[in-house]
């Protein structure tokens, strides 16, 4: 029998490698097939259920909701090129805002970090407005707030068409929109004042300068009697009293009134009030004329509170 050169051994390892066996230079047989090192796991492959809203204009930048499964952290969104503002909500949600593009259908691609990608085929189409009513502001429920965020907006007016844009500080806010009114929660923002403008699909838009400031939180102007609602289900009428920047007293639906021995001042724009070492009422001011936080005091006992300045 003719013995194999080691250089002879070494070319068949090559070749019996590409089918998954080994050989030793030394002679033998082939050993089991190589355990080979294994890529890492690159998750879900991304799945595009839904994009709503699924149109938006051509000459007007869309806040759009993208909805799916296996999403992750850091996912890029593509619509025909690009979209701003991505935030990946959570593995089945995804924020972003459509730029303006010329009129037509395209897909909807949502990427992970790892390069898998899925596909809304034509998911979202871009149409050329038709000229509509011009949109007009009215009224804005609070022109201060906390520099915290948090303060509930409500934007009323007329004009506003299917599809409007509200844009706070210039940027695209999502709003509920009901009876034709935004409603939107602000976010934390330097002190300052900003505009309000609504833009409808058509272009034409109405703007509010400087029609809303931000503060810090202390400087509120929140003197006066409060009132609102307490309880898991809202069931308990809550009222508190504020004088000289303290929350001087409270009550909880048919409970005797509390005057509070050391009033607890407001400096920060959040409070607490205690008796004997046990904390009955904690709170924090949004605007002039909103607060919520916490109560423990019967019947209202360790529940929330929500309240307004009448």
């Amino acid at each position: 029998m003719l013995t194999r050169s080691c250089a002879q051994l070494l070319l068949i390892a090559a070749t019996l490698a590409l089918v998954g066996l080994t050989l030793a230079c030394g002679g033998g047989s082939p050993s089991a097939p190589n355990q080979r090192a294994t890529a890492p796991a690159r998750g879900a492959q991304p799945v595009v259920l839904a994009i709503s809203p699924s149109r938006g204009s051509t000459i007007l930048a869309t806040p759009v909701l993208i909805t799916g499964t296996g999403f992750q952290p850091g996912a890029t969104v593509t619509l025909d090129g690009f979209a701003t503002d991505v935030v990946v909500v959570s593995s089945t949600a995804i924020t972003a805002t459509a730029a303006v593009h010329t009129a037509g259908t395209i897909d909807v691609v949502v990427t992970n970090p790892v390069g898998q990608s899925g596909k809304l085929p034509g998911g979202f189409t871009y149409e050329i407005p038709a000229p509509g009513p011009r949109p007009t502001i009215t009224g804005l429920s609070a022109r201060v707030g906390s520099m915290k965020g948090g303060t509930p907006l409500v934007l009323t007016g007329s004009g506003f068409s299917a599809g409007a844009v509200l844009m706070f500080d210039g940027v695209p806010t999502r709003v509920n929109i009901h009876d034709g009114d935004f409603y939107w929660f602000t976010r934390a923002h330097p002190a300052g004042q900003v505009d309000v403008v609504v833009t409808n699909p058509d272009g034409q838009s109405d703007r509010l300068a400087g029609g809303y400031t931000f503060v810090f939180p202390g400087s509120l102007d929140i003197n006066g009697q409060w009132e609102g609602r307490a309880g898991e289900h809202w069931d308990f009428v809550f009222r508190f009293t504020v004088e000289n920047d303290t929350v001087t007293s409270a009550s909880c639906d048919r409970s005797a009134e509390i005057r509070f021995s050391s009033p607890p001042s407001t400096n920060t724009g959040e409070f607490l009030a205690a008796e004997r070492g046990v904390t009955l009422l904690t709170g924090e001011f949004f605007s002039p004329a909103y607060a919520l936080g916490e109560i423990d005091m019967a019947p209202c006992t360790r529940t929330r509170w929500e309240a307004w300045k009448r």
